[in-house]
Order: structure tokens, then sequence, then C-alpha cells
């Protein structure tokens, strides 16, 4: 009598539910699949370790990334990234670039790979990955930390970059270099910087001062007044000329010679006008190459704070 398997699907051509099969078929069948087990059973165990990729250096790493990252925005219908992985990986020429952003910055690779490792070289990868580690809740949604930090930077640039009058003062602050000893350069970083427990200062600052510390709701009353202030600051007027104003008493106190503060060392320093530009070594007058054209009794400026003169510059 014949037999029906059912529900065979080791080969759909030849066997399917319902097809009637003899005892021959049917033990012609079991002793295949017994001998594919018996066969397969014969393998190797399977090999659970990991095969690490070769890595290359960090500089390399750190170039690749943003590699497919332009390479991503360059050519979105590229999802799997298959079409620019070899070039970002260093392993096509420049010219196999689809684009030209992408031809640039693979023309600058080795220049770029270089100054990477040498700004972060082998002995510090491990600080480095650990610190980029403590990094990753910043990004956690939905607070967001970071991103929300260099967006709020990026419209203040932005702010910024609309506003003349910002541009311009940034632009005279440009022109007072040297005015300082280049020791002298940084102001308050250098030494904040070379305190010994800055690392351990700026963390109890940190935990005191964000959320949830114990001082974050001063913070950030503090912070709300800095803002009001700012937002409703406005200009003050000039003194009167009988009454002279903290910076004239302070400039005066400041550049007065007296024996009683002399210690036997000299220190130099550079006397200004009242607009803060450096005072021309004379002893009357404004001295040439310098000019006083609205006659103001100062040496004649470009908006830039810059010294002119009588033909427009210096």
């Amino acid at each position: 009598m014949p037999h029906c398997v059912e529900c065979v699907t080791f080969h759909p051509a030849v066997f399917a539910c319902g097809v009637p099969m003899s005892r021959a078929w049917v033990r012609l069948l079991i002793t295949s699949v017994g001998v594919t087990l018996a066969v397969g059973s014969c393998s190797n165990e399977f090999d659970t370790e990991r095969a690490a990729p070769a890595r290359a250096s960090l500089g390399a790493e750190i170039y690749r990334i943003f590699c497919k990252r332009i390479a991503a925005s360059e050519l979105p219908n590229d999802v799997s990234g298959q079409q620019t992985a070899a070039l970002c990986a260093g392993l096509e020429p420049p010219e196999a670039a689809p684009t030209e952003r992408l031809r640039a910055m693979a023309a600058e690779r080795t220049r770029l790979v270089d100054a990477l490792d040498r700004a972060f070289p082998e002995e510090l990868t491990d600080d480095l990955d650990a610190f980029m580690v403590q990094l990753v809740p910043f990004y956690d949604p939905p607070t967001e930390r970071l991103p929300q930090q260099t967006r709020a930077l990026a419209e203040l640039l932005a702010h910024v970059a609309e506003d003349d009058a910002a541009l311009g003062a940034l632009e005279r602050f440009s022109t007072r270099l040297g005015y300082r000893p280049l020791r002298l350069a940084l102001g308050v970083a250098r030494p904040a910087l070379a305190y010994p427990r800055i690392t351990e200062l700026t963390q109890t600052a940190l935990t005191t001062l964000a959320e949830g510390g114990s001082a974050n709701a001063e913070w950030e009353n503090l912070l709300r007044t800095l803002a009001l202030e700012l937002a409703t600051s406005e200009a003050a007027p000039p003194a009167p000329p009988t009454e002279e104003s903290t910076l004239a008493i302070s400039r005066r106190l400041l550049f007065t010679p007296d024996l009683a503060f002399g210690s036997g060392r000299s220190l130099f320093l550079t006397r200004r006008d009242r607009r803060g530009i450096v005072l021309p070594a004379s002893t009357a007058g404004v001295p040439a190459p310098f000019v006083d054209m609205n006659g103001d009794g100062l040496a004649d400026v470009d908006p830039l704070g810059r010294f002119v003169g009588a033909a427009g510059g210096l």
C-alpha cells in the first residue's frame, strides 16, 4: 500500500505533501539524511574566537571616519558606503574619488593622518579612549547636552557674524597683539592651567554645578541674573570733565611714578591713551611719523585701532 510522507521539504522538486512514495524511496531518504548528519558531525568544532580586523593608526582611523561622514553627505544614495570604502581606507588614489570634496580630502590624506598621529601619539591612546567613553552619556537623549551646547554656540556665532559692531570689536582686539609680553598673553588662563589640582577642581565644580548638584539651583539663578543684566544693559554716558571715572583713577594710580613704589628693578609698562591705544613716546605733542589731523592731541588711528600717517598708513 502506498505511503504518504507529510510536509517533506528536503527537495521540493521530488518530494511534496500528498505525493505517494514507496518504501524504497522512504528508506533512501532516511539513509541520505543519516549519512549527511554523520558527515557533518565529523567537521571541526565551531570557532567562537573573534577575528579582529587589522587596525590602522589612530590618525588613519579618524580620517577614515570623517571621510565616510563626508561621503555620506556627498553620495546619499550609496547607503552601504561601499562606493567609497576603499578610498576612505587609503586603498585607492585620490583620482578614484567620485566628488571634488572627497578628491581634495584624499589628496591631503597623508598629511592629515600624520598630523593626527602626532597630535594623538600611541601612549595617549588609552587615556583618549577613556575620555571619549566618558563623553558618550553627554550625547544620550533626551537631554543631548553636548549637541545642545554646540548648537547654541553655532547660533551665538551666527548672531556675532551678523553684528557689524561685534565684528569690529573683535577686529580691534586682533590689532593689540604685542601690547603685552608673550608670557602674559594668555592672561589668567596660563596660571589657571598650571594649577596642580586643576583636574580635581574641575571635577568638583562640574559635580557641584551640574544638574542634581548641591549648587545647581544657585548657579542657574546666577546665569539667569547675568542674562537679564546683559539683555537690559546700556552704555553709560561719559563722565563729566570735572568728575574722574573709575578708569581714569585706576590709570592715574597705576602709572604715577613714585620712589615709594621702587624695588630696585625696573618694570616696563605701556602707557595708553583714553582709547586704549599705545601712546607714542614723546615729551610734547604727537611725534612723527604719527599724525594728529583731527587735533585731539592723540595719534590718529583707523577704525581697527591701527596707527595711520599723513599718507593714510604707517
